[in-house]
């Protein structure tokens, strides 16, 4: 019976121990839940481990390594470390373990070794020896804390448990050891704990758990002066910020705990009483040493530059320095000053003239208090101005300063300082001397052209008759330069044998005996085979003019054709009824209008007054001021008519400017630049070319392309099959329509019918809604207010997009979204439905992922996950709702004020970013963890202990059977 006891015993002491006579067994128990990413437990199967001991919390090398093959179940994982190599560290200092799944790399953070692994250092624990007892008849004992043995019958042993030579307890004594509440006052004889049974450095910080020495641990009054030895604690025995308030319970140090006048100067370190520990007004003027207060030690109180600090009565103010000694009784102006008084505001000014040369300081007048013009000669001294005060004034090197007469200017220094002995003449003088009156003169045919400037010699230099016939340049001259030498108008200048003389032009160069016949009603020219050349001697027709023709009335070149008042005609058969009208040419055309014009053609008409035809065929100018500048075809129908007033046509065939469908009236204004078939029946409507294109009602265009139609103030770019009805534009494209202010800009097939509705561009797109958009290949806006984006190439028509409520913003992209602020090409990453530059995405699977590329990052510093724990402790987390989403919509979190107050984290104050939440939330589950794995580890190990413990007492039992 006494062996069980000591078995028990021994148990309680040890937990790894195996027996009494074996040692203690260097093995830790490890077990974890192993994840995946995705926070899914990891399939069945047996998986290569590998677990390393270091004694620094990251990077280092590991003091101990170990592989296993280790099969896990339902996620668990359970290792027994040192099973398979020997733990041979000492434990004296502090651990982590590092663990390493496969190839994956070991992982982060560490996990700190925790006490239980310690225990491997109680190598005393190996032999217990020593027992005391106390018989007597016992019918039930219980071993209580630090007793083993007790039983219900027979002799019952009590003993306490000893190690060799000590007579305490083998250490470490943890807290697994200890049953909580087991060491009390009464358990401890009085005065039993003395200071011989403490050891130095006993009671350490790693012996205590945190937070396991509370208030109620000592009794009342427990703790008086006789048991605190002298000098007993000191600052080297309280870890730096270990007593925070928090350790102190509410009115712990009373007054009355604190002797009078036992916290003298010599238990205060140098500069440990803060600004903090003094209460307030408790500096009185008697606790500073006089004359230690510097001015830097007071502050500012208010005063401004200048202010002085002045007594009110009651108390020290900042006020303006003004107070002098005295009273001042009146201010008033003395030398150089004027003005002052007695009362009220007093001016004082400087007296005009008062400030004096005394006045002035040396080099007080500065060239900026010097007016442009202000030094005048008057002003400077006889002297006194130096050449080095004369700037240069345009001279150059060698010049000289000389009186033009109205002002000193640079020029040339022509005195030599030298003695001219002779002057000469040469280069076409002559003459001179070496002494006494010497003279130069111009020497006989000297002055060559060379000497004479251009336009020297004027009429007045030259004599009578000096210009002869060899001194005038053949072909130089004009008739400008003849006189009229008597001619009177008309004649010409004759030879008569002896001299030229006016005289009447008789001859008409006709050669033979032709000329001019005059017989009193026509002139004519004498021989019907005769030509007449005007400004050509050399007639290429029956009349020939070089040079410009005037006539008075009408003109009319080729057979046949009527011709109007002051009309044109040439060509043949063409008729200028309308007064001042022109045919210029071609044939059959008819200038029907006054003041109309047919450049040429064939069979062109222009019915009313200022039309025009450049040419063509069978083009018809209706309207006033009409125009058809050419076309039509050899087919009569295939002519350009341009009906309305002001209309105009460039030219192509069959197209009509100007005319309703069934004609009710013709338009003005309307303008068809060419091509074939096109039809303007609006006013002031254009049609630029192209085939077919038709404008109904007023003030539309259409720049070209075929079949295309616009309607009262719309516009089609081009294309083909194009309809934009009322104010409403296309700008190209097939078979697009547009009402009511509507725009497609190009594409095929869409429909922009709501008002003023918007179609950039794309295929089978739709905008029903009024001031809707929508683009890109089925993209169906339905609502008023909508918009609806698809980027997509889809064929059928079942495969759009559409709204289904005003005001909405509809977005399809196939092969996701891509935003940007930066100048590059998209990506495109498979998985990402809204993906950006900056790093962050919308999944396919519709999460938001941010960006936490470690390549991103810097500045990475450990966290203490513990401090992370109480934060989130201490955060706020409330039920509400967002005020737009009014009451009925609720959330659960905290806000962004409080979590930026405690975390101090990111930039703005009023938002959260979900990163840091979910870094947060993360650092506090991996602490959580630790702890809920320490605790697991400690529940293992007394499972073991019982384990073990059962084991040992049937194998007791059995042996006492």
């Amino acid at each position: 019976m006494k062996r069980l006891v000591m078995v028990v015993m021994i148990l309680m002491m040890a937990s790894s121990m195996a027996d009494a006579s074996s040692s203690v067994p260097r093995l830790i128990s490890y077990q974890g839940v192993v994840r995946d990413s995705g926070g899914v437990v990891v399939p069945d199967d047996d998986y290569d481990i590998t677990f390393r001991i270091y004694n620094v919390v990251s990077g280092g090398t590991a003091l101990w390594t170990e592989a296993q093959t280790i099969a896990i179940d339902g996620g668990i994982l359970n290792a027994i470390l040192g099973s398979q190599t020997g733990l041979a560290l000492d434990f004296d200092v502090q651990y982590w373990l590092g663990v390493e799944i496969g190839t994956e790399g070991e992982m982060t953070p560490r996990m700190l070794l925790t006490s239980s692994p310690y225990a491997l250092r109680a190598a005393v624990a190996d032999s217990v020896v020593g027992m005391g007892s106390g018989p007597g008849d016992i019918t039930s004992v219980n071993a209580g804390i630090g007793l083993g043995g007790g039983g219900t019958s027979g002799d019952v042993t009590l003993f306490i448990v000893a190690l060799p030579g000590s007579g305490i307890l083998a250490d470490p004594v943890d807290g697994i050891s200890l049953e909580p509440g087991g060491v009390t006052t009464d358990k401890l004889a009085a005065e039993a704990v003395t200071n011989e049974k403490l050891s130095s450095d006993a009671v350490a910080s790693a012996n205590l758990m945190n937070n396991a020495v509370t208030n109620d641990k000592l009794g009342s009054g427990s703790v008086t002066s006789a048991k605190i030895a002298a000098d007993a604690v000191g600052s080297a025995n309280i870890q730096s910020s270990s007593i925070t308030s928090g350790k102190l319970a509410s009115d712990a140090v009373l007054s009355s705990n604190i002797l009078n006048s036992a916290v003298t100067t010599s238990k205060l370190g140098d500069l440990s009483v803060s600004s903090i520990k003094i209460e307030g007004d408790a500096v009185t003027s008697a606790k500073i040493l006089d004359g230690t207060v510097a001015f830097g030690d007071i502050g500012q109180n208010s005063a401004i530059i200048g202010q002085v600090m002045k007594w009110n009565g009651s108390a020290w103010v900042a006020a303006d320095d003004i107070q002098g000694s005295g009273t001042i009784a009146g201010v008033y102006g003395r030398d150089g000053l004027e003005g002052g008084g007695s009362s009220g505001t007093v001016f004082l000014e400087i007296a005009d003239d008062s400030v004096t040369t005394a006045k002035l300081g040396d080099d007080a007048v500065t060239t900026t208090k010097l007016s442009d013009g202000a030094v005048t000669s008057a002003k400077i001294l006889d002297g006194t101005v130096a050449f080095g005060d004369i700037g240069q004034n345009g001279a150059s090197i060698g010049q000289v300063m000389k009186w033009s007469g109205s002002a000193w200017a640079a020029a040339e220094d022509y005195d030599g300082g030298g003695t001219i002995t002779g002057v000469y003449g040469i280069s076409g003088l002559e003459g001179g001397g070496a002494s006494g009156d010497v003279y130069l003169s111009i020497a006989d045919n000297s002055v060559t052209t060379s000497k004479l400037g251009d336009g020297a010699v004027t009429g007045a230099k030259l004599g009578s008759d000096a210009v002869t016939t060899g001194k005038i340049q053949d072909g130089t001259i004009l008739f400008d330069d003849i006189a009229d030498n008597g001619a009177s108008s008309g004649q010409i200048m004759k030879f008569n044998g002896i001299s030229w003389i006016a005289g009447e032009d008789l001859d008409s160069g006709g050669g033979g005996g032709g000329g001019w016949v005059d017989d009193g009603i026509t002139v004519r020219l004498e021989m019907a085979t005769d030509s007449v050349g005007i400004g050509t001697t050399t007639p290429m027709a029956r009349l020939h003019v070089v040079g410009n023709v005037i006539g008075e009335g009408s003109a009319k070149f080729g057979p046949g054709g009527m011709i109007g008042l002051y009309a044109f005609t040439a060509g043949a058969y063409n008729t200028a009824n309308g007064n001042y009208s022109t045919v210029g040419g071609g044939s059959q055309n008819g200038a029907n209008g006054d003041y109309s014009v047919i450049g040429g053609g064939y069979q062109n008409t222009v019915e009313n007054e200022g039309g025009f035809i450049g040419g063509g065929r069978y083009n018809i100018s209706s309207g006033e001021y009409s125009v058809v500048c050419g076309g039509g075809s050899e087919t009569p129908g295939d002519e350009n008519k341009a009906y309305g007033d002001y209309s105009s046509i460039g030219g192509g065939r069959n197209n009509r400017a100007g005319r309703d469908s069934d004609p009710s009236g013709d338009h003005e204004g309307a303008v068809i630049g060419g091509g074939k078939g096109n039809r303007t029946d609006g006013i002031f409507s254009t049609i630029g070319g192209g085939e077919n294109n038709t404008t109904e009602q007023d003030y539309s265009t259409i720049s070209g392309g075929r079949d295309n139609n616009a309607e009262n103030f719309s516009v089609v770019g081009g294309g083909m099959n194009n309809d934009a009805r009322t104010s409403s534009t296309i700008g190209g494209g097939d078979n697009n329509r547009t009402e009511h202010g509507g725009t497609v800009a190009g594409g095929s097939q869409n429909l922009a019918l709501g008002d003023h509705s918007a179609i950039p561009g794309g295929r089978e797109n739709t905008a029903v809604g009024n001031n809707s958009i929508a683009m890109g290949v089925l993209a169906k806006a339905t609502h008023d207010g909508s918009i609806v984006i698809c980027a997509s190439d889809a064929f059928s028509s079942d495969d759009s997009v559409w709204t289904d409520q005003d005001e909405q913003l509809v977005i399809r992209a196939d092969n996701g979204i891509y935003l940007t602020n930066i100048s590059e090409q998209a990506q495109t990453v498979p998985g990402r439905f809204i993906n950006t530059s900056t790093g962050g995405y919308l999944s396919t699977s519709g999460n938001w992922m941010d960006l936490s590329d470690r390549e991103m990052k810097e500045n990475f510093t450990e966290i203490d996950g513990n401090e992370i724990l109480e934060k989130v402790s201490s955060l706020p987390i409330t039920r509400w709702n967002y005020k737009v989403d009014g009451a009925g919509v609720e959330h659960i979190g905290p806000v962004s004020q409080d979590f930026s107050r405690i975390f101090g984290l990111g930039n703005d104050e009023r938002a959260i970013s979900t990163l840091d939440e979910a870094g947060i939330s993360l650092a506090a589950i991996q602490e959580l963890y630790r702890k809920a794995v320490a605790q697991e580890t400690e529940i293992d190990d007394l499972k073991a202990q019982i384990e073990h413990l059962k084991d040992l007492v049937e194998k007791v039992l059995r042996e006492e059977d």
